[in-house]
């Protein structure tokens, strides 16, 4: 039988019967119901009212026995609002009641006192550089929010993310939102060997008076850089590198490093061949000349599995590569066994050849996408050519010698040649040189545009939010086109303008307003019946107007008039100046206030013509405005979302105030976050084993010098203000700490190592100090000068400095001291040179090894002598936490934020743990965290245990004092351990290591590979007159035998004189007395 009641059990009926059919399961949906039967091989639908069955299914005995049934239904759902909205502020379980919800956790678990969160429970941090979370949003594992991206950044998928078990947002917030390109940024950019570099010349010179300043990012990693390609829109510069192809993100021309460098993809042959990026599609295409193929892979994905070849057939050595996206078209060149040029379409189909006559060696393509032409640079022909993408109308441009790079911008063509280490411009029409440039230490290979105000498919995209349409400019065709939210229908408002920018829309009147012209520039006022366009402005009375508004506010026009923002009414007529931007890059109105941006300052006026100004981040791109009166601060107490601070929240009378946990500090948006740092250098205190280190910050105030106890990993700040602090050094005997800075100005600072007496002894003379070391023997300070390319030395205080050798080229960097030997690392060196430390004469030690990479930080481990204070070395100095050697004994000292108490040996608040004991008694004992202790075990009790006893970071002895001594009574064992054992550090004892530590040390073990039949010695010369380099000349090898290298001939020359088994390749001998080397 089926029943039913109300739902306290009430008013309870009969509704229908169904003999021999053992009802089940039964669900209801709008005025019917369905069951299941056991007996049944159907489901039944039933009117809820009348109990009669409605024919809905036949039997069908494959189903067997039915039990479950549900309905899926999105018409209505039945939820509680309580739980419903931001899971009703619950940290874990959000329970619906009939008066509206209670939170709830896992088992084992209870609510804190908010009755909202679960104890234990992670939080995901909230606080981000790109992306800001919408407020009510609820950061707890399990749960989505939503964000949106900062002032600058634009989202880089969905605009949800998940909070992960462990307090992790998923995806990372890295990679929510992405870098907007910056509106102007222009310029070249070239990749050149020998040393590999990347130049990035600001601007696209047209003459050489424009080619002045220019920056070079050293790739110390790469060894060859094949091929450029840009993404302006996203700032990215893709580079192809030896065998890989990485991606650049968050380029700029103000800032010199590039910041970022993931791995694209990495599988291509160490040969040459161009890449190229369709800004459509967002597709990277590459030549493999080894491979014989041409593959394509998505951008920005990084996914090294990921990528399709598209061109194989028929193709044995694609070198030029060059690419239409608008028009989906692919060019590229085929240099084996003859040259040639092929057109085909984006996706491999379609190949035409359409240039094979007159070709040699054709190693760079490049298009012009406005008038359909082809141009490449072939260096065995020594030509630059041009042609239709028919290969029609074919002609030389110029001759010149063996370019290796060439690239198309509006109207130039700009060359490099590796093998006359130049670059220059040319008119693609007559050929004429434009500009040039010869670099005598460097060799450039690679070129490409880099312009993020190139022609797009459309630009400044507006909506009517009252005829809901959406209008953009072409700027290819000079036209306004709309396209229809309703109809879904795009037209065609206005053709053949004069360069329009800058569209507006008033909704109210539906009426379009933009700038144009190229030279002389006017407003112009239009609509979207497509009334003819009226000047509103000429010429005459404008003066490089940009970023033209229509503001709903005051219903007048505003723009930026060269500097000075200038409005006017919408019929042209009275003009207003407001005020001098100083060269404002963009502007916004709200609401009276006038916002705008210049460089890294954004500037705010309002009526009263008062001025403020707010220094933001380099490279802003875009502005934002944010209205407190719409989006109000609701967080008033600690019950909800803990009052918006990171850590502790504390109620007070009028709301809450927000703390921080011990050695953190309130910031002004109640986090605890006081900034970024990293360590840049370490030193070990052998007298306590403390380490102390050199930390760089985002600014001076965040970069200091600071030292752990290696113990209980305290920490204390000893001091900041520090202009990019590199090496630091410690002479722990006379209890002096030195330094380097390497920011604008390079010198030497000393301290004492409790962060007192603070001064620098060596300011002048000196540029880059990149490694420090002490001369324990000598009382001599040795460091390196990586911009002067020496090394010197000074007494402690600095003085009596001498120039000990130069290297030049080498870019020193780090420097140790060994008994009477010197040994420095340098970025330009492939091996560790070693130097007599007092005529700086040269000692035969290393040979160059490739595989090192960049070496970097150096050290040395010898246990014959070690640099200590014995004020600090014996127990401590008494110190419960810090002991600080200085010249004339030692000081105390504790973590930061916390004092020493008067005895000035014992910190506030530190623990001791207990020296009473009824079964051993300590002698000569410091009972504080870290320190161990002696002990002997009281009469009628006899050693257990073989070992020491130290004091854990909680107070308790660490192995437990029980264990240590039991009551057997006394016999002869028990008699021998009448005795003190002592803590001892467990080192290496036998012999010393130098320790290298290097950015990327690779040994690569490459596959074998067939050689093609037609191998380069197999051709006919192309008779170029310099040489070219070895990877290029031979696909990627030195020579034809050389198919992968090995590391036997360094491993036994590194072996060599060794007879004991080498474990590895590195380690070599260094004299007997003075250790080995690692």
């Amino acid at each position: 039988m089926i029943e039913y009641s109300d739902l306290n059990g009430g008013n309870r009926r009969l509704l229908a019967t169904d003999s021999d059919a053992a009802l089940n399961n039964i669900v209801i949906h709008g005025q019917y119901l369905y069951f299941t039967a056991r007996n049944r091989e159907s489901i039944t639908k039933m009117d809820k009212e009348t109990g009669s069955k409605i024919p809905f299914m036949s039997e069908h005995p494959e189903f067997g026995r039915l039990d479950t049934l549900d309905i899926y239904a999105d018409e209505h759902r039945d939820v509680s609002l309580s739980c419903s909205i931001n899971n009703g502020l619950c940290s874990t379980f959000c329970f619906p009641t009939p008066n509206g919800r209670t939170c709830g956790c896992q088992d084992n678990f209870n609510l804190e006192s908010d009755q909202l969160t679960c104890e234990g429970v992670f939080r995901c941090q909230t606080l981000q550089q790109n992306s800001t979370f919408k407020d009510g949003l609820l950061p707890y594992p399990g749960l989505y929010c939503h964000f949106k991206c900062n002032a600058g950044y634009e989202p880089a998928g969905n605009t949800t993310v998940l909070c992960g078990s462990e307090g992790q947002w998923m995806p990372p917030t890295d990679t929510l939102c992405k870098v907007r390109a910056i509106p102007g940024e222009k310029g070249l950019i070239i990749g050149a060997m020998n040393p590999p570099s990347i130049m990035a010349f600001k601007g696209i010179p047209n003459k050489s008076s424009s080619l002045n300043n220019f920056t070079v990012e050293v790739m110390p990693d790469a060894s060859i850089i094949w091929s450029l390609a840009s993404d302006p829109k996203k700032s990215v510069v893709f580079a192809a590198i030896l065998n890989a192809i990485y991606t650049f993100h968050n380029f700029s021309f103000w800032q010199r490093p590039l910041v970022t460098m993931p791995t694209e993809y990495k599988g291509r042959s160490v040969v040459s061949g161009q890449i190229a990026f369709d800004f459509v599609s967002n597709n990277l295409y590459w030549c493999d000349s080894m491979l014989n193929w041409i593959a394509i892979k998505p951008a920005y994905n990084f996914n090294n599995t990921i990528y399709k070849v598209i061109v194989h057939k028929n193709l044995f050595l694609p070198e030029g590569l060059a690419l239409d996206p608008e028009d989906g078209l692919m060019f590229f060149s085929d240099n084996d066994p003859n040259s040639r040029i092929e057109k085909a379409f984006l996706d491999g189909q379609n190949r035409v050849i359409i240039v094979y006559k007159g070709l040699a060696r054709v190693l760079s393509l490049t298009v012009d996408t406005a008038d359909d032409r082809l141009y490449w640079a072939d260096s065995a022909k020594h030509t630059l050519e041009g042609s239709d993408f028919d290969g029609s109308n074919r002609r030389v441009v110029r001759r010149l010698t063996q370019a290796s790079g060439l690239s198309y911008h509006q109207n130039f063509l700009h060359a490099v040649s590796y093998w006359t280490n130049s670059m220059l411009g040319v008119d693609p029409t007559s050929g004429s040189l434009l500009y040039s440039r010869n670099f005598p230490s460097l060799k450039p290979f690679a070129i490409t545009v880099y312009d993020a105000d190139s022609p797009n498919s459309f630009n400044d995209l507006i909506f009517d939010w009252i005829a809901e349409l959406l209008g953009w400019i072409e700027p290819r065709q000079s036209s306004i086109r709309s396209f229809s939210v309703n109809s879904q229908i795009t037209v065609t408002i206005y053709s053949n303008l004069q360069n329009p920018a800058f569209l507006t829309v008033d909704p109210h009147y539906g009426e379009l307003y933009w700038i144009s012209g190229s030279s002389e520039k006017s407003i112009v006022r239009g609509t979207w019946t497509r009334d003819a366009p009226r000047v509103l402005i000429s010429a005459a009375n404008l003066n490089l107007p940009r970023c033209l508004q229509y503001d709903v506010t005051s219903k007048r026009l505003i723009w930026i008039d060269n500097t000075i923002i200038k409005s006017s009414l919408t019929n042209g007529s009275d003009i207003g100046r407001h005020l001098d931007t100083n060269g404002a890059t963009k502007m916004i109105v709200y609401k009276g206030y006038f916002v705008w941006m210049n460089e890294d300052t954004l500037y705010f006026d309002v009526a009263s013509r008062a001025q403020y100004q707010l220094k933001t981040l380099q490279n802003s791109r875009n502005l934002a405005v944010f209205d407190s009166s719409l989006q109000r601060d609701r967080r008033g107490t600690c019950h909800i979302l803990n009052g918006g601070c990171e850590e502790i929240c504390l109620p007070v009378e009028n709301g809450r105030r927000c703390e921080c946990d011990i050695g953190l500090k309130l910031q002004p948006d109640q986090s605890c976050d006081s900034g970024f740092a990293y360590a840049a250098s370490i030193a070990i205190d052998y007298s306590t084993g403390n380490l102390y280190y050199s930390a760089v910050g985002l600014t001076a105030s965040q970069s200091y010098i600071g030292v752990l106890h290696r113990a209980t990993t305290m920490h204390k700040t000893l001091f900041n203000n520090l202009d990019v602090p590199k090496d630091i050094a410690l002479c722990s005997s006379q209890g002096y700490l030195f330094w380097t800075e390497v920011g604008i100005k390079g010198k030497i600072g000393r301290a004492t190592m409790d962060g007192t007496s603070r001064n620098y002894i060596t300011t002048t003379g000196i540029e880059m100090p990149n490694g420090l070391t002490v001369d324990f023997t000598s009382n001599r300070l040795f460091w390196t000068d990586g911009l002067l390319n020496r090394i010197e030395s000074s007494d402690f205080n600095g003085g009596n400095r001498q120039v000990l050798a130069y290297d030049s080229d080498a870019l020193i960097n780090d420097i140790v001291v060994h008994g009477q030997y010197l040994y420095y690392t340098a970025w330009h060196r492939q091996k560790i040179i070693k130097m007599n430390k007092r005529t700086g004469s040269k000692v035969q030690f290393m040979s160059d090894h490739p595989e090192f990479g960049r070496l970097d930080s150096l050290d040395i481990y010898a246990d014959e002598f070690r640099d200590v204070n014995p004020s600090c070395s014996e127990r401590n100095g008494l110190c419960s936490t810090f002991c600080f050697p200085t010249s004339t004994g030692r000081i105390c000292g504790c973590q930061d934020n916390i004092n020493l108490q008067p005895d000035q040996l014992t910190c506030e608040g530190v623990v001791r743990c207990q020296t009473q004991q009824y079964n051993l008694n300590f002698t000569d004992c410091l009972p504080y965290p870290g320190h161990s202790c002696n002990f002997k075990c009281n009469p009628g009790y006899r050693l257990v245990m073989n070992t020491t006893v130290s004091c854990g970071p909680a107070g308790q002895w660490i192995p437990s004092t029980e264990t240590l001594c039991d009551e057997r009574g006394s016999t002869p064992e028990a008699s021998k351990t009448d005795m003190a054992y002592t803590y001892m550090n467990a080192g290496l004892a036998a012999v010393g290591t130098l320790v290298v530590a290097t950015v990327i040390v690779g040994i690569a073990c490459l596959m074998k590979r067939t050689i093609n039949a037609r191998s380069f010695s197999e051709r006919p010369s192309l008779n170029i007159s310099n040489e070219m380099p070895s990877t290029l000349g031979a696909r990627g090898y030195t020579s034809p035998e050389e198919h992968y290298h090995t590391i036997d001939p360094f491993y036994d020359t590194m072996h060599d004189g060794y007879n004991e088994p080498t474990r590895n390749p590195y380690l070599v001998l260094l004299e007997s007395e003075e250790g080995a080397m690692q």
